[in-house]
C-alpha cells in the first residue's frame, strides 16, 4: 500500500506540473495578438515594412529596497524589507525595411511615446539597394530596433501599489 501511495504522489506531482503549464499557456494565449495589434497601430503606412519580429519573455526579479519611515519626532522606524516581486520582461526585436532614415526615426518615436513599449533603441541601420532590370535601383534602409513590451495589467497593479 505504501508503494502504491508513493506512485500516486509521483503521478499527482506530474499532473500538477502539467496543469501549471496549461494554465500558463492559457493566460498568455492572447499576448501575441495584443503585441501585433499594438505594433500595427505604430507602423508608418506605405513607408515601412516588417521583415522579422521576435518577442522573448524573460523573468526579472526585483526586490524592493529596505525602507524605514520617520515618526512624529523625526525618529526613524525599523527598516522593513518588502517581499520579492517577479516581473516578466518581454524583449521585442523588430527588423524591417523603410524608405529612409526619417521613417525609422518616426517609428522609433512612436514606439517611445506609446504606452506599450519602453527602452527603445536602434540596433542596426544600413542601406540596402534593390536592383531592378528596367528601372533605376531603389535605395532603402534596413533596420533593427529593440525594445521592451510593457504589460498593461502589471503596470496598473504597480501604480495601485505605489498609491
Amino acid at each position: 500500500i505504501a508503494k502504491e501511495v508513493e506512485e500516486l504522489k509521483q503521478k499527482l506531482a506530474i499532473l500538477k506540473m502539467k496543469l501549471e503549464v496549461i494554465e500558463n499557456l492559457d493566460m498568455n494565449r492572447g499576448e501575441a495578438y495584443r503585441l501585433l495589434e499594438s505594433l500595427t497601430t505604430l507602423v508608418i503606412e506605405k513607408k515601412m515594412w516588417f521583415t522579422r519580429l521576435e518577442a522573448m519573455e524573460e523573468q526579472v526579479r526585483q526586490v524592493s529596497s529596505k525602507r524605514g519611515k520617520r515618526g512624529k519626532k523625526g525618529k526613524k522606524t525599523p527598516e522593513v524589507e518588502a517581499p520579492e516581486i517577479v516581473i516578466p520582461d518581454v524583449r521585442v526585436t523588430i527588423e524591417g525595411i523603410a524608405l529612409d532614415n526619417k521613417t525609422v526615426a518616426d517609428f522609433m518615436t512612436r514606439l517611445e511615446e506609446s504606452e506599450f513599449f519602453t527602452d527603445v533603441r536602434l540596433v542596426n541601420l544600413k542601406r540596402e539597394t534593390i536592383k531592378q532590370k528596367e528601372r533605376a535601383d531603389i535605395n532603402l534602409k534596413s533596420f533593427q530596433v529593440a525594445c521592451k513590451k510593457i504589460i498593461p495589467e502589471l503596470k496598473e497593479s504597480q501604480q495601485e501599489e505605489k498609491s
